[in-house]
């Protein structure tokens, strides 16, 4: 007699992959994963991307790291120069006669590599996938820019810097810094966009 092995549902393979996500560097983020990202993508509040374990893929579903993206409206620091927001704009520092106060983004509301993973993704590897994913959207509807906020950490901060998001200012509501990405270059001159 043969027997007919059932293969757990997606569901269920989806509910262990993210309760077995551990990043103890920011327990925010596996909050996040846990309590809020299956919601949030029901109301459309965000999209979130789960990166998989390739070799695991049929017997459960590992997530090796996680990102969620979703539309912002940026305010704009009022330390910001009037160049400043002409250069963020594209075409002018003012609307209706008066200084812009907020702009159009895509959000990077998280991004997080899962412990047990750490050496198989780098966290560049993980951001690259996340700006991959929005040039989609980029190449499709337009928009200028990316925007995260992050912790005050100097390690966070220069990652960012080093893959080219540029600071704009401080969040002091939030306690966070600001940071975008020109996702055309050519929007910006050079060396300007490091000079921002």
């Amino acid at each position: 007699m043969n027997t007919l092995l059932e293969m757990p549902s997606t569901e269920s393979n989806l509910r262990d992959g993210i309760s077995n996500f551990s990043c103890a560097r920011d327990p925010e983020l596996e909050d996040f994963l846990r309590e809020k990202a299956v919601l949030f993508e029901r109301i459309a509040k965000c999209r979130t991307y789960l990166l998989l374990d390739a070799e695991a893929l049929g017997s459960r579903m590992d997530i090796v790291g996680f990102f969620s993206i979703a539309l912002h409206s940026l305010a704009l620091p009022k330390s910001l120069s009037m160049q400043k927001i002409r250069m963020m704009d594209g075409y002018s520092a003012k609307s209706h006669n008066r200084v812009i106060a907020s702009l159009p983004a895509y959000l990077i509301g998280q991004l997080a590599k899962n412990d047990r993973f750490a050496s198989r993704i780098k966290g560049e590897d993980l951001l690259r996938a996340a700006i991959a994913a929005i040039a989609e959207l980029h190449d499709a509807i337009g928009g200028r820019f990316i925007a995260i906020d992050c912790k005050p950490a100097k390690g966070l901060m220069d990652f960012y810097e080093r893959n080219g998001f540029v600071q704009i200012g401080h969040n002091e509501e939030a306690k966070l810094e600001q940071y975008i990405f020109f996702l055309n270059h050519n929007q910006v001159q050079g060396d300007r966009i490091a000079a921002f």
